[in-house]
């Protein structure tokens, strides 16, 4: 609250003037005493009264108003009343200054829970609560924002702590959860492919099957660490093998005798018989079959080999099942093609064709097709009958009497039917009584000639239902619940049958193992035992079982009684010779600790006694003898102790001194000594050693007291250690406000005590320890000891607080170098390089980091390990660890090794991009700079290796220190200035004056590596001139080192030249012509229009005078904005530019005049970010998509070449990749650019990949594959064909993008 100053007025009285007292201003002075007295009484009331109008108007403001900000970033509620005075709004401002912390903190609580209950990721919640959190920070001002900014990280970093967590556990729970299912499923697999194995063949696909298994098995193991279920699946995997070979074995001694058949049957359990089969093969398969089970379930196994036989029955008969569903579509159409109905005849025909059929096919498909023979026939039969014109008109009765006619002949002739013999006279008269009707006869004959019993049985059921279909139908009810009722007894005489196998199987193993009880149980059970009907089991029994259990009933109850007796005096016996083997057991140990020389009196009367009692009370299997031998021993053994008496009292004595420390030290462990406790046994100890014959031990009385007074003494002090570890969690107190304590303490000070621990929290650890020093110092007792115990106090508490300040200093210096990058400190930077770079590396504190040595930063599938994402993480930022400079500084002098990572270290901080800008970091300011000359030397060397002039890196930079070495002192450097006649420096600047300093930089390390052996000045721009028109091009929209603004707008000979273009490094007009340029200038327009923030593109996109907004806007609200004054739009939105044209989705038409640029990736030749310029039109950024990802755009894109493949983007990021982790840093590449590529260019090399390094294999592959991607028409030549098939079967093309290039292959093939 702001002071108010009272105005402060000095009065002089008038000079020179009568003063004339007229009684009004005694008047005034009373009237204002009265209100002075007035104001004085109400003045208590009248705050009391503005104090709870502040507060009661603070506590009605809405919760709304107090986490939602005015236009001045302060909350709504913090607005006062007009009509509040000072007492009220100082009222008001405390109670909504309370409210606010409440309210906000709750509402980030609430925000927070919010997003955790929607269930989503650490990393969802980590952008959507941060941006909430910057949003609020936004609306915010002054410590309002800097309120919600603590008490908001606070509560995130807590959520993002618990969600990573959670995240972690699920992780790790999805994952053995997996891995259990694979490992049940593969098990599965292999135990159906088991039960079809009956080849070599498949048994091997199995063994393979089972290593793979095996494999999954102990990765499971690693992975969940359950050594029972290991175990378990380890012996399901051994069972398996050896089943799949038994399965073998079954199939291949299918035809063997059956006495051979029992041999091997055996021998799975008994090896013994394994010599005794014939066969070597099968008694190696036996062998095999035992070993592979080691053991486990050998009659399982044996089971299965003879099962396996009725199982290959079973097998021949499903195949004969297979040819029945082959043949029956034909012998339906057989069927289909008669009508007897029209040809009575054809019965005879039809008759014949399908005893042919059932003749040609194999026995196990036999019966089925009989069935649909039989059936077939008795419909022929009953068609052609019912079809005869002597049928017709009968009556019911003559058809049942023809029916019964044809039947007596049907079973006539069944009876006496003879192959090769005529027809019996008697079966010619019955016949004969068929000639009335006309067919009938005819139609007969080839039933009882052609068809056989059950085909004929069949048409005599089928002409009676057609006959008498009535009585027939009641036949078959009848039939069926018949069946019924047979079918429901034989189930309940099976289940009854099946129950009494169990009871009396189970029954006898209670009887033989001794068990009433049990016997008892099974029986009760099993008569208990009933249908679904309520009706008893035992009732369906018959047979043998039936007169089984009449048996058993009859004897039951005796049987368990002589199993009961029996058990009883089997305990009795056995328990008898236990007591008497425990009781010789016990003299004989009782008798060796009598004969123990050092037992004391006491000790030896009570062994001897204990022997006495047992054999007083001993059994009646010892003999007298055995008792009277023991019991005179023992006598003899305890008299020699009586003669030691008085040694043994001494002792005695001595021990009961040492019970008296024991009992001291526990109650020091329990917290239960007292001083009084103390003080006793010190008294106690003095006065026993003083009754020893010897006299008192002066050295041992102190030795004892000593103990105790150390125990009394850490009684007083442990528990303060244990308050010091448990309220600091370990990392002490302040050392000098300790040692305060420890002072005062010893003072005796009780008012310095008060005012050192007036403001201590008491329950903190410096309170409390305080406190008990303080009070320690009133004990008379153990002072000296008190005081050695709180110097190991004191001494614990500096060795934590030193660790935790340690702890501290390494947080600092993580911090600095996070927030300073190279600007930290050394002390710093180096801590910061042990903590991080040494702990992802695997390696113990302190170790020393090889950077040469790439399996530390990339992985063997040539990703990046965490170390090397972090130091590129870092590079990026501008942070140098001394090692690493300490390296490359080293290896500058020395060599570098082969492959060293030190390369691609070196090359990636040379073209470091913080926000788009091409920064080299060796040479920026900081701590830890690369020495000049080694930058020079690691420059040259990429150089010389870039443009071929090496096989590797590492050989280039050998090359480069061996020719400083050769040209002595100065170097290479001191050469050139003898050749140029200045320093190489200068004549750069005298040459290329309007080249900048990288480009400088970049023409100073090619004048090192590639003017080593020039004459003069002239050659060494003949040099140059090469270098540069091979790495720098004419483009003025692209952002990289320039040579000369101007080079080349004369060059020609001509004004217009190169159009006034630099001549810059990444220039496009390096890789396509200006069609291609001009497309790719469109579609950056097209990508910067749907990237940009709405108002941007306001801004920026315009088409007849009104912006894509006000389009938009207009459109749906008729309202548009008004634009922004010119030199606004300048500063929000930078300079205009050359502009461009864009179409949206609804064909609209939009111009913009967006001075855009370009920047080329440091990581791939023609791919492009795209720069917009900064605000204020200072510089450029990188175009970002809405979600913050740098958008990049791909000049080869935009050429005319066939249609690429819709996932080029993937393969050419995989280029990418592999470009920039090749060791030799691309050298081998067939294609050093795609552009101005033709169709017999475009032929790939067989042999590049065989004859480059292994190292460099992965980008080749990778390259050949993004050829494929850009030109799919490339399969037209044979050789390119070959290479595309290789990179499918290494899987370098992915198998979901090979149907692409399905219909180029059927075009060229």
């Amino acid at each position: 609250m702001a002071i108010v100053r009272q105005e402060r007025r000095a009065r002089l009285p008038r000079i020179g003037v009568v003063n004339v007292n007229t009684g009004a201003d005694r008047t005034w002075q009373t009237l204002a005493s009265t209100v002075d007295g007035i104001a004085n009484n109400l003045a208590p009331f009248l705050r009391s009264q503005a104090v709870e109008k502040g507060t009661n108007a603070a506590k009605a403001v809405k919760k709304q108003n107090l986490i939602e900000f005015d236009k001045d970033g302060k909350p709504k509620a913090f607005a006062l009343p007009p009509d509040f005075g000072l007492v009220s709004q100082e009222a008001y401002k405390a109670v909504i200054e309370r409210r606010f912390e409440e309210s906000m903190t709750e509402e980030l609580q609430l925000k927070s829970s919010e997003m955790v209950n929607e269930g989503i990721s650490s990393s969802e919640y980590n952008k959507r609560f941060g941006d909430y959190l910057k949003a609020m920070d936004k609306a915010a001002d002054g410590r309002f924002g800097e309120f919600i900014a603590n008490t908001g990280g606070a509560i995130f970093r807590e959520t993002q702590l618990t969600l990573e967590l959670k995240e972690q556990e699920a992780a790790l729970k999805l994952a053995k959860k997996r891995s259990e299912e694979n490992i049940f499923f593969a098990q599965r697999l292999l135990s159906k492919s088991v039960a079809m194995a009956n080849t070599p063949e498949s048994v091997s696909e199995i063994f393979n099957m089972a290593d793979a298994l095996s494999t999954a098995i102990e990765e499971d193991f690693a992975l969940r660490g359950d050594k029972i279920e290991f175990v378990k699946n380890q012996d399901k995997l051994a069972f398996s093998k050896a089943a799949a070979i038994t399965n073998l074995l079954s199939a291949s001694t299918k035809g063997l005798p059956e006495s051979e058949r029992l041999r091997i049957e055996a021998a799975f359990t008994n090896p013994s018989l394994i010599p005794t089969i014939k066969d070597p093969t099968i008694r190696q398969r036996v062998k095999f079959i035992r070993q592979f089970s080691e053991g486990l379930k050998l009659d399982e196994l044996a089971t299965s080999f003879k099962n396996n036989s009725d199982a290959l029955d079973e097998i021949e008969t499903a195949e004969g099942n297979e040819y029945f569903d082959l043949i029956e579509p034909d012998i339906n159409n057989f069927i289909a093609g008669f009508d007897v109905s029209r040809n009575p005849l054809d019965l005879d025909n039809l008759i014949s064709g399908l005893t042919n059929y059932e003749d040609q096919a194999p026995p196990e498909a036999k019966s089925k097709i009989n069935q649909v023979a039989t059936n077939a026939i008795g419909d022929a039969f009953v068609e052609a009958f019912t079809n005869l014109e002597s049928v017709q008109n009968l009556s019911s009765t003559e058809l049942e009497n023809l029916k019964n006619q044809i039947s007596i002949v049907v079973n006539l002739q069944q009876k006496t039917d003879v192959d090769g013999q005529e027809d019996p006279q008697v079966l010619i008269d019955e016949l004969n009584k068929l000639r009335p009707y006309a067919g009938v006869l005819a139609t007969t004959r080839k039933l009882i000639n052609f068809a056989d019993e059950k085909a004929q049985k069949n048409a005599l059921d089928k002409l009676m239902a057609f006959v008498n279909p009535k009585a027939e139908t009641q036949k078959l009810i009848e039939d069926q619940d018949k069946k019924k009722l047979d079918a429901e007894e034989a189930a309940q005489k099976a289940k009854a049958l099946e129950a009494w196998n169990t009871f009396i199987s189970l029954y006898e193993e209670a009887e033989e193992s001794e068990k009433p009880e049990e016997m008892r149980r099974l029986y009760f059970e099993y008569i208990g035992q009933k249908n679904d009907d309520d009706i008893p089991l035992i009732a369906f029994l018959e047979g043998t079982e039936l007169k089984n259990f009449q048996k058993l009933r009859a004897v039951n109850s005796k049987k368990i009684k002589k199993v009961t007796d029996k058990n009883k005096e089997a305990a009795n016996k056995k328990a008898l010779e236990t007591a008497t083997t425990g009781e010789k057991e016990a003299i004989r140990l009782l008798q060796e600790k009598l004969r123990n020389p050092n037992n004391s009196l006491a000790e030896a009367a009570s062994y001897r006694n204990q022997i006495k009692s047992i054999i007083k009370t001993a059994t009646s299997k010892h003999t007298q003898d055995y008792l009277d031998s023991q019991s005179s021993k023992a006598d003899s053994e305890y008299n020699k102790f009586v003669k030691k008496d008085t040694a043994s009292q001494d002792q005695g004595k001595v021990n009961e001194v040492v019970d008296i420390v024991q009992n001291i030290r526990s109650l020091q462990e329990t917290d239960q000594l007292t001083e009084q406790d103390t003080n006793k046994a010190i008294a106690d100890v003095t006065s026993i050693l003083s009754s020893v014959s010897t006299g008192l031990d002066k050295k041992s009385e102190r030795d004892y007291h000593t103990e105790i007074l150390n125990d009394f003494a850490l009684s007083i002090i442990q528990p303060l250690m244990n308050t010091l570890q448990e309220k600091t969690d370990g990392r002490g107190v302040s050392p000098v406000l300790l040692d305060r304590a420890v002072s005062i303490a010893n003072n005796k000070n009780k008012s310095e005590f008060d005012e050192f621990v007036k403001d201590l929290d008491k329950d903190s650890a410096l309170y409390l320890i305080s406190k008990g020093l303080f009070e320690s110092t009133k004990i008379t007792t153990a002072k000296s000891e008190i005081r050695t115990q709180t110097g190991r106090l004191l001494d614990y508490n500096k060795e934590q607080f030193a660790l935790f300040e340690e702890e501290i200093e390494i947080q600092n210096a993580l911090d600095a170098v996070d927030r300073l990058r190279s600007f930290a400190t050394d002390s710093q930077l180096r801590t910061y390089e042990d903590e991080v770079y040494t702990g992802l590396a695997g390696l113990p504190k302190g170790t020393v980091i090889d950077y040469n040595n790439s399996a530390l930063f990339v992985k063997p599938s040539g990703q990046l390990t965490e170390l090397g994402l972090k130091i590129f993480e870092d590079m990026d930022k501008g942070i140098r660890v001394p090692n690493l400079v300490a390296s490359l500084s080293l290896a500058a002098q020395t060599g570098a090794e082969d492959g060293s990572f030190l390369f691609s270290l070196f090359a990636k901080g040379l073209t470091q991009q913080p926000d788009g800008v091409n920064n080299n970091l060796w040479v920026q300011q900081g701590q830890n700079q690369l020495p000049p000359e080694a930058v020079a030397r690691f420059s040259s060397a990429l150089i010389l290796y870039d443009i071929g002039g090496t096989s590797s890196p590492d050989e280039a930079l050998k090359e480069i220190i061996g020719a400083d070495q050769a040209a002595g002192e100065g170097g290479v450097k001191a050469f050139l200035k003898l050749r140029l006649g200045e320093d190489i420096e200068d004549w750069i600047a005298d040459n290329y004056p309007e080249a900048d300093f990288q480009s400088s930089q970049v023409l100073l390390n090619a004048s090192i590596a590639l003017g080593r052996n020039i004459s003069n000045g002239s050659e060494l721009q003949t040099i140059l001139k090469g270098f540069i028109n091979a790495t720098y091009g004419y483009d003025n929209k692209v952002l990289g080192s320039i040579v000369n603004p101007m080079t080349g707008f004369f060059e020609t000979g001509t004004l217009t030249g190169s159009g006034g273009k630099p001549l810059v490094k990444g220039a496009r007009s390096k890789y396509a012509g200006k069609k291609t340029q001009d497309a790719m200038d469109a579609a950056a327009s097209q990508l910067i229009f749907e990237n940009i923030s709405d108002l941007e593109r306001q801004r920026r996109f315009t088409t007849d005078g009104f912006t894509s907004t006000e389009i938009a806007g207009r459109t749906l609200t008729g309202i548009y904005l008004t634009p922004l004054p010119p030199f606004v739009d300048k500063f929000l939105f930078g300079e205009g530019g050359v502009g461009g044209s864009v179409v949206d989705e609804f064909g609209q038409r939009y111009f913009h005049d967006i001075d855009f640029k370009y920047r080329e990736s440091t990581q791939q030749s023609g791919v492009y970010y795209i720069m917009l310029p900064t605000v204020g039109g200072g510089g450029y950024e990188k175009l970002q998509t809405p979600e913050g990802v740098p958008v990049l755009i791909d000049i080869f894109e935009y050429e005319d070449k066939p249609t690429a493949h819709p996932n080029l983007l993937f393969y050419t990021r995989d280029f990418s990749r592999a470009l920039s982790l090749d060791p030799n840093g691309g050298k081998f590449m067939q294609f050093k650019g795609l552009a101005g590529l033709t169709d017999e260019d475009r032929v790939l090399n067989t042999d590049l990949v065989d004859t480059a390094p292994r190292g460099s294999v992965p980008l080749l592959r990778a390259e050949q594959a993004l050829m494929f991607m850009r030109f799919p028409e490339m399969l037209a030549n044979p050789i390119n064909r070959d290479i595309f098939k290789t990179l499918v079967d290494e899987k370098v093309i992915r198998p979901q993008d090979v149907d692409f290039f399905l219909p180029y292959l059927e075009r060229f093939n």
